[in-house]
């Protein structure tokens, strides 16, 4: 019984292992993401990685994120910095710039909340596919924005995957403190990679999907 439980083959063994390259992974990108710009590269060296490895098709976890991370190193860096402006931008508009308009700061906190939701929508498919897929950042913003909509309950799954740290990390905040350090060790020892790798499931069952369609309309053309 023993045996088998530690077998190679066996599902305690796959989930350490697993666990262990999620942890390297997660310490992997925290470093990549020193530099602060190169946070889209680190993310989508991570999504390169996990997209494989969601279907046991990676085994070199530090080789792979490496080669993927000087790969998309000019790319992610110029995609980070659109998201994380635009973002930034609609948030300050939000939060301060609609507080000196007086009357029609209502009005401008409903325009740049609606134009903060169209982008974030597609936002959570553009690296994922900038890690699989080639394509310029315009047309990949523009299949992003139509995956989002088209598969839409996939959508609402990875927002809930994403909220759901955040949530629990202000509900912990809120109500005892000294537990937080918890939540920030989880965080540095395998919080992005997890978060990251349950999203990664839902994008593989989408990218196959469209990967099938595609595979159909070809076949139909011949």
């Amino acid at each position: 019984m023993i045996e088998k439980l530690f077998d190679q083959n066996g599902w305690l063994f796959r989930f350490l292992c697993r666990t262990l390259d999620l942890i390297c992974l997660n310490f992997l990108f925290i470093l990549t993401c020193i530099p602060v710009v190169t946070v889209g590269a680190s993310v989508c060296a991570m999504y390169s990685v996990l997209l494989k490895a969601v279907r046991n098709e990676e085994s070199y976890i530090f080789r792979s994120y490496l080669r993927a991370f000087r790969r998309n190193l000019g790319r992610g860096i110029l995609t980070g910095v659109l998201c994380f402006g635009i973002a930034g931008t609609l948030l300050i508009h939000i939060f301060y710039v609609a507080g000196k308009m007086g009357r029609c700061g209502s009005v401008w906190v409903f325009i740049c909340g609606v134009c903060l939701v169209f982008f974030c929508l597609p936002a959570h498919y553009l690296f994922p596919l900038q890690a699989r897929y080639e394509g310029t950042l315009t047309e990949l913003f523009g299949r992003s924005f139509f995956i989002s909509i088209k598969y839409l309950s996939a959508t609402v799954q990875l927002i809930s995957i994403r909220v759901f740290p955040v949530a629990l990390t202000v509900f912990v905040a809120l109500s005892a403190v000294e537990k937080l350090v918890w939540i920030c060790t989880a965080m540095t020892l395998i919080g992005f990679s997890g978060i990251l790798f349950l999203s990664s499931f839902v994008y593989r069952r989408v990218f196959d999907d469209i990967e099938h369609g595609m595979e159909e309309r070809d076949k139909k053309s011949y």
